[in-house]
This record gives structure tokens, C-alpha cells and sequence, in this order.
């Protein structure tokens, strides 16, 4: 039962981050300054030095990987503790996601991405 949650957080976290990695190729893709559309400053650095498709599709399966792996060791342990925190952080991160996707394909923000919003630009003064 609890593998099963495990295999389906991984799942949504694989499908809400290739939904928010195709939308943003897409939207960013009307831009002409692409990588100046990404906000993390990291991956906009990125961006710039190793081409914008390359750092989201490559992420993506960086990403994936990660997730597959350690849904796995999650698994083989059989510690409730590890699968409880793996299905927690891994359905908020995937709900984070989905809404990301959504905010890049509707262009609306959600109360979500709007809270996020309001953080990042405390930070970045």
C-alpha cells in the first residue's frame, strides 16, 4: 500500500515537471530574450551558456532520474518514516509544479504562484 503511494508521488512528480518544463519551452519560445524569461538566476546563467531547450529538456531528465532513484531507495528501505516524508514533500513539490505549468499555459497567477511571486521579490531587492 505504501509502495503504491510511493510509485504514484513519483509519477506526479515526473508529470507535473514535464508539464512545467513543456510550458515553458512553449511560452518562452513567443519570447525573444528566452533565457531573460526564466527568474533563478542559476538556471538563466545556465540558459545562456548552454542553450535554452538544452537546460529545461536536460533538467527534465536529471530530474526524473533523481526522483525514479530515490523513489526506489524509498521502496528497498521499508521505513514508514522515509515513505511518509517522500509522499509528503513529493506531493507538495508536485502540486507546486502543476500550478507552475498552470500559471506558464493559462498565464493567470493562482494564489500559489502569486504567495511565490511575493516571497522571490522580498528577496531579490
Amino acid at each position: 500500500m505504501v509502495n503504491g503511494l510511493v510509485i504514484v508521488t513519483a509519477v506526479m512528480l515526473i508529470v507535473s515537471k514535464f508539464l512545467d518544463c513543456y510550458t515553458t519551452d512553449v511560452k518562452a519560445s513567443k519570447t525573444a530574450d528566452k533565457a531573460g524569461y526564466e527568474v533563478n538566476p542559476l538556471t538563466r546563467c545556465l540558459m545562456i551558456k548552454l542553450g535554452f531547450r538544452n537546460v529545461i529538456w536536460w533538467g527534465f531528465v536529471l530530474i526524473s532520474i533523481f526522483v525514479s532513484l530515490i523513489a526506489y531507495e524509498v521502496m528497498t528501505e521499508n521505513n514508514i518514516y522515509y515513505s511518509i516524508g517522500y509522499i509528503s514533500l513529493g506531493f507538495t513539490i508536485s502540486l507546486a509544479q502543476f500550478d507552475v505549468a498552470g500559471h506558464n499555459y493559462y498565464n493567470t497567477q493562482s494564489f500559489f504562484t502569486r504567495t511565490l511571486w511575493k516571497i522571490y521579490s522580498i528577496f531579490n531587492k
